[in-house]
């Protein structure tokens, strides 16, 4: 709606500009056109009544004989005027009809200008239109293409949320698992820790075989517990909390002293 009001104004700017030029021009050519007639009208009457007063001033001043001759001058010098008149008049209506021609000119330029004028404000009007209707249409598909893709991202999101609350649900049961887990791992730590300080070192000797016997108790399973023979680790079979069995190759001889290095129970 702006750019019509926009080139209906440029339009009607640029047929008054156009129209008062016209305008303008004509009065130019008619007040140039009065002007030359006015000039020449005075010129004419000018020289008629020079002439005449010299004609006045020959007669008055020559015979009869010299009139004559002076009459026939006269006679001449009118034939010639008529001519001058004639030619004059040619001449006016010569640049009246050049007048006439340009006026014509003018006006069928003028309605060409509107015409032409009038085709391009509709041209103007139908490409607004136009591009209007672009702009609505391309609105619409803009709001459609965000709708979808704010559906897309909405579902996304959701899908997302899901996701992330279940791996949170899944990281806080392994994380209370794990806590669990080493709650379990502290408290045998603890217990290991205090029965650490409970450890007890005995070393016997004078059995011969492969079982020998401490005078401390000791604690076996997922206690520390190690057997020396002479020094050197060997393997054992704890049958009770007092009482081992050396799994070597050789049988203990009563010379040899046994040492266990253990939680005492």
């Amino acid at each position: 709606v702006s750019g019509d009001a926009s080139v209906k104004t440029w339009a009607s700017a640029q047929d008054s500009t156009e129209a008062s030029l016209r305008i303008s021009g004509d009065a130019s050519v008619t007040a140039a056109f009065q002007a030359a007639d006015a000039a020449e009208a005075s010129a004419r009457i000018s020289a008629d009544n020079s002439l005449n007063t010299k004609i006045d001033f020959i007669i008055s001043n020559i015979d009869p004989a010299a009139l004559d001759s002076l009459t026939e001058i006269v006679s001449a010098f009118q034939s010639v005027d008529g001519d001058l008149e004639a030619s004059i008049i040619a001449v006016l209506s010569e640049h009246n009809a050049e007048v006439s021609a340009e006026t014509s000119s003018r006006i069928s330029g003028d309605l060409s200008l509107e015409l032409a004028l009038s085709v391009e404000i509709s041209n103007r009007i139908s490409a607004i239109n136009l591009e209007h209707s672009h702009h609505v249409s391309g609105d619409a598909s803009v709001k459609t293409w965000a709708s979808d893709q704010l559906s897309v991202e909405i579902s996304n999101r959701q899908a997302g949320d899901t996701a992330l609350s279940n791996a949170l649900s899944t990281e806080v049961v392994n994380r209370t698992s794990a806590d669990a887990s080493l709650a379990a791992a502290i408290t045998n730590e603890a217990n290991t820790r205090a029965a650490g300080d409970l450890m007890v070192e005995e070393t016997v000797s004078g059995f011969t075989g492969k079982n020998f016997q401490t005078t401390a108790n000791f604690l076996g399973g997922t206690f520390d517990l190690e057997v020396y023979v002479n020094g050197l680790r060997v393997e054992f079979v704890q049958n009770g909390p007092a009482d081992f069995d050396v799994t070597t190759v050789y049988d203990l001889e009563a010379t040899d002293k046994v040492t266990v290095i253990g939680v005492q129970a």
